[in-house]
């Protein structure tokens, strides 16, 4: 066995330049084989982006394209084992259509930085147009409802108008029945404490929608712009009125007005007048012979809050 373990190191001197030289050309050669520049057909994967997928459902789509490519053997390693699922993305928000050929000739420039491939390579391909077809889908329009949404304001500060909501309509698309069953959309409950200042909220809408796999939303969020003002208490005499008195009955009410306090934005203050506030009696109650009788108001002007109206029951008595 040692015998011959040397003769084959005795053999191996005798051709290790022969080896070493042998061993470098086959290096020299690969290296040059993978500079060279090669036309070599990658498959690459394709998504389509720009279009409503809330919308449309797509019923048929190619997705994949088989390109020539030129490049390097350097090139086409790294490609193979580094970026082989490394896809395109093609942009039709220009031109959505339901049924749509899109020309590979038209999108080639993209292509090229999507894949990393060098911008003097040449690229091309067999397949003259990808195929994108798309099926509207039924849609329902909802108003969100802001029933959950608790604003909670500082003293002396309130709403001065309406909440805005943005969009004021919000739009499930889907099949016919599965949009039958969904028959309101609700904000998230959130509550929102000691607001001075008004201010724009962004809300999420509780997703009903995920309880069905065909139905997707037009946006899954909300705006809300809540207008508010500072109040300034007021204190206003009304009287009272019956509401439904008929000639046949005489009622004497004691006391004949009330006092209410109300808040008022600084900005309208000025512009308040007791001509705009009436407050009643009903005589359905007076009828039924109540011993008291609620008083309501029955006017105010909509940008006012009601602290409180005292008395807030008053006696009669019925004159026959």
């Amino acid at each position: 066995m040692r015998k011959l373990w040397l003769q084959t190191r005795q053999l191996f001197k005798s051709y290790r330049a022969f080896i070493v030289v042998t061993m470098l050309t086959a290096v020299v050669w690969l290296l040059v084989s993978l500079s060279e520049v090669r036309n070599f057909t990658i498959k690459v994967p394709v998504g389509y982006v720009g279009y409503n997928d809330a919308q449309y459902a797509v019923t048929y789509v190619d997705t994949s394209l088989y390109l020539n490519v030129d490049m390097n053997g350097f090139e086409a390693v790294a490609r193979k084992f580094r970026h082989s699922k490394q896809g395109i993305t093609i942009d039709v928000s220009s031109d959505v259509r339901l049924s749509k050929a899109i020309g590979v000739a038209a999108v080639l420039d993209t292509i090229a930085p999507q894949l990393k491939i060098r911008a003097n390579r040449q690229i091309s391909s067999a397949k003259d147009s990808l195929r994108l077809v798309l099926k509207p889908l039924m849609y329902k329009p909802f108003c969100p409802d802001l029933s959950k949404v608790d604003f909670k304001f500082a003293d002396q500060y309130g709403l001065n108008g309406a909440p805005i909501v943005s969009p004021d309509t919000v739009f499930l698309y889907g099949s016919e029945e599965s949009l039958s069953k969904i028959t309101g959309l609700q904000l998230q409950p959130a509550t929102f404490t000691n607001i001075t200042d008004s201010d724009t909220y962004e809300l999420l809408l509780e997703p009903v929608w995920e309880q069905f796999d065909d139905v997707r939303p037009s946006v899954d969020r909300v705006k809300v712009f809540v207008p508010i003002s500072s109040f300034t208490e007021l204190t206003i005499e009304i009287p009272i009125v019956i509401n439904g008195a008929d000639s046949s009955l005489n009622v004497k009410l004691y006391p004949s007005q009330v006092v209410a306090t109300v808040w008022v934005p600084q900005s309208d203050y000025s512009n308040i007048s007791p001509s705009m506030f009436a407050a009643e009696v009903d005589q359905k109650e007076i009828q039924s012979g109540k011993e008291t009788l609620p008083v309501r108001l029955s006017k105010f002007p909509s940008m006012t809050r009601i602290k409180s109206i005292n008395p807030s029951e008053i006696q009669y008595i019925v004159i026959k």
